[in-house]
């Protein structure tokens, strides 16, 4: 395949929409299935994506130890390489055991392998260890991310305070009063069902910017925005005036871990650094305790590692590919994976001149409609409409 050059360009119409896609799509199947770089210093970084129903799509991605050591930074999409995506009904320990050992044969040696450590996942790396000494292998070393490990251990520090469970009564009775009202745009963040302790900074600021505008009755307001209606609504966050203090000190205790690890990654300092750089923002004992239990966490998973080695401490980057596939497959994503999860192979690879031509190569209309048949199996809408009509689902 050859690109036009201008000249030839020039009186063409723009390709359809569904053009588009399937470049896209077939961009994203090339960086999956293209032969990956055998070698003995890859790092996997697994998780799920749940959908309605009982499907999950099941992502991994990699990374070698020797280009991470170059990067000293955050790691990005380009930084990874696109190792395996299944999609499949249900998941346990042997079905995760059996994906990992397939992402072994695509890469060579897996180093170390860094997860959320949901249970499924847990016993499927267990079992992949297990597996490994049995057959006399040098065994895969087993990571926690350091996002989940680190929220749950926020989690604790609130959950032992009752003026947090208090303060989340308080916002959930508030939400629905002001919801149909001017106010309404003012009102607490929704609580999310998963995961809400890794996004729990919103609602400490929240509180913190409503408090500001409870004690400051000279300041100016929105518009329709009545101060008498917002204190009568609200004033009860000045109960929280202390603890909100508290919450946000164990909020930047958090953040500053991360900001670290993100670019640091677990290494044989990195327990005695981070109490170096934590030591400032404990001025309470819940902060203080928090602090000792990050850094004990980090002493945990880097006491094994050599002096100069490092390891990526977060897995982040696969959680925002997940949420972009998420968006990827839009109001489809509730009735099954379609072929749409293909985008996240392709919002990982560097867009350039010759890849594009490579990928479109060696990846056609036939070969994206087969992958899609072979691997996604049937949707719930699928389903649906076959029930509805009448008709055979095929």
């Amino acid at each position: 395949m050859k690109l036009r050059n201008p000249q030839e360009q020039q009186g063409l119409r723009a390709p359809a929409p569904n053009t588009v896609q399937s470049w896209v799509l077939r961009f994203g199947l090339y960086e999956l299935i293209r032969i990956k770089e055998p070698a003995s210093d890859w790092v996997l970084f697994i998780d799920h994506s749940c959908q309605l129903g009982h499907q999950k799509c099941l992502v991994i991605l990699g990374i070698r130890l020797c280009h991470w050591a170059t990067l000293k930074r955050p790691l990005t999409y380009h930084d990874m390489t696109f190792i395996l995506m299944k999609i499949v009904d249900g998941s346990d320990g042997d079905k995760v055991k059996k994906q990992l050992l397939e992402a072994k044969t695509l890469v060579g040696t897996v180093h170390s392998i860094v997860s959320d450590q949901g249970s499924d996942l847990v016993n499927g790396l267990k079992k992949l260890v297990d597996e490994q000494r049995m057959l006399k292998e040098t065994p895969s070393k087993i990571f926690k991310d350091i996002s989940h490990a680190s929220s749950h251990i926020f989690k604790e520090r609130l959950l032992s305070d009752p003026n947090w469970q208090e303060f989340l009564g308080c916002c959930g009775k508030t939400q629905p009063q002001v919801k149909q009202t001017i106010l309404g745009s003012l009102a607490p963040p929704t609580q999310k069902v998963k995961g809400r302790y890794l996004n729990i900074g919103e609602m400490i600021t929240w509180g913190q910017k409503m408090l500001a505008q409870i004690d400051d009755r000279t300041g100016k307001l929105p518009d329709k925005v009545d101060r008498t209606q917002l204190e009568k609504k609200y004033s009860w966050i000045g109960r929280f005036r202390n603890s909100m203090k508290e919450w946000e000190e164990l909020h930047r205790i958090r953040e500053a871990s991360m900001a670290y690890l993100r670019s640091a990654g677990y290494h044989a300092l990195a327990a005695s650094t981070l109490r170096s750089k934590l030591s400032s923002l404990r001025s309470c004992p819940a902060s203080q305790r928090m602090v000792d239990q990050i850094v004990e966490l980090v002493h945990e998973q880097s006491s094994e590692l050599e002096f100069g080695d490092s390891i990526p401490a977060s897995t982040e980057v696969l959680e925002s590919l997940i949420g972009k596939g998420k968006q990827m497959l839009g109001q489809h994503s509730r009735g099954g994976f379609t072929k749409m999860v293909l985008g996240m192979g392709a919002a990982l690879a560097r867009v350039t001149e010759e890849k594009i031509v490579q990928s479109l190569e060696a990846v056609r209309e036939f070969d994206l409609r087969t992958w899609a048949s072979r691997n996604l199996g049937t949707t719930l809408t699928s389903i649906r409409r076959a029930v509805l009509n009448g008709t055979k689902i095929t």
